[in-house]
């Protein structure tokens, strides 16, 4: 528990304020917060100091970011151009892969190659044949 001889760090402060701390840790942050106000001062320094800093870093490289408007339109004639491409390529688009193209065309050898012995095997061994 917190006492008046034991404050919380200023990282104890800025955890508590941002829920990185476990719900014990901070309801006994909080209670000290009710009773102390110097550590009530700090927590609101810690609070002004990240929301300057934000508000620097926006206004910093908020003009350095590129329009969304380019990304934006290409995003949008990709889609465009996915929706109206015939259905039977997006289908079959698994073939693409030359890989699965070759394992199936083996796989429809073998399996041709397999029926095919089937059905001569039974014709030579008959007696007479």
């Amino acid at each position: 528990m917190w006492t008046e001889e034991r404050h919380p760090s200023d990282q104890e402060l800025l955890q508590a304020t941002d829920g990185e701390l476990s719900a014990r840790h901070t309801a006994q942050i909080q209670t000290h917060l009710a009773a102390c106000q110097n550590c009530r001062a700090r927590r609101a320094a810690i609070e002004e100091t990240v929301v300057n800093f934000m508000q620097a870093w926006r206004d910093k490289l908020d003009p350095q970011l590129p329009s969304i408007e380019g990304p934006r339109a290409l995003l949008r004639a990709e889609l465009f151009e996915l929706a109206s491409s015939p259905a039977t390529r997006a289908s079959f688009g698994f073939l693409q892969s030359s890989w699965i193209r070759r394992g199936l065309a083996i796989g429809l050898s073998l399996a041709f190659a397999v029926v095919a012995v089937l059905l001569v095997l039974p014709r030579a061994a008959l007696p007479g044949s």
